[in-house]
């Protein structure tokens, strides 16, 4: 579809873009900061607070279950989390850039 002259070059040229931004996107979610437990609280009078208390990220998660001894929840969330979002770009990406003699059109529509 990317030499194909009857789709418009904006989209030839866009759909990379925007695919390599996705991926661009997922990386930066699963390897920042996902979340942070805040304790604000007061006792006797006193107010006090515990800042970063507990933070996680995918990947810190995946790697504490894996540690814990919970492997089939890390697989499933390495799986479907991790690696599955991956794959799926990276076929998109094939499907886009493969000649249709190599991969027809009815194959595109299964994959």
């Amino acid at each position: 579809l990317a030499l194909c002259q009857e789709v418009p070059m904006i989209v030839r040229v866009l759909m990379p873009l925007i695919i390599l931004g996705n991926v661009g996107l997922f990386l930066s979610g699963h390897l920042s900061l996902g979340g942070t437990v805040n304790i604000i609280g007061n006792f006797a009078g006193q107010d006090f607070n515990v800042g970063g208390f507990f933070e996680f990220s995918v990947v810190q998660s995946t790697i504490e279950m894996w540690q814990a001894g919970a492997y089939p929840l890390a697989i499933l969330i390495a799986i479907f989390s991790g690696v599955w979002p991956y794959t799926k770009q990276c076929l998109s990406m094939y499907i886009w850039f493969s000649p249709t003699k190599f991969l027809s059109c009815k194959k595109r529509g299964r994959i």
